[in-house]
């Protein structure tokens, strides 16, 4: 069976982004109370090898077995990322 994680990225210098993507963690792990979601800063060396546009954040990365599955750069609501990141791991 496959093991998926979410990693949530946000500009290290900004705090507003850093918080938005605090609070998707805690909706996310809601709706998938076994999923592991990270917050990283955009310095995360992960951006940078799986992103597609390393340098666009907020972004969200889905991995599969450790290995990206898909990233999407984008502010999304909750309900969105949720839906979203549902989708990719159902």
């Amino acid at each position: 069976m496959a093991t998926y994680s979410v990693v949530l990225f946000y500009a290290e210098s900004d705090d507003t982004q850093q918080q938005y993507m605090t609070e998707q963690q805690s909706a996310i792990q809601k709706a998938h109370p076994t999923l592991s979601v990270e917050v990283v800063s955009s310095t995360d060396s992960r951006l940078s090898l799986y992103g597609k546009y390393p340098e666009r954040t907020p972004c969200i990365l889905i991995l599969k077995n450790g290995a990206r599955m898909q990233a999407k750069h984008a502010k999304l609501q909750h309900t969105e990322a949720i839906n979203w990141i549902t989708s990719r791991i159902s």
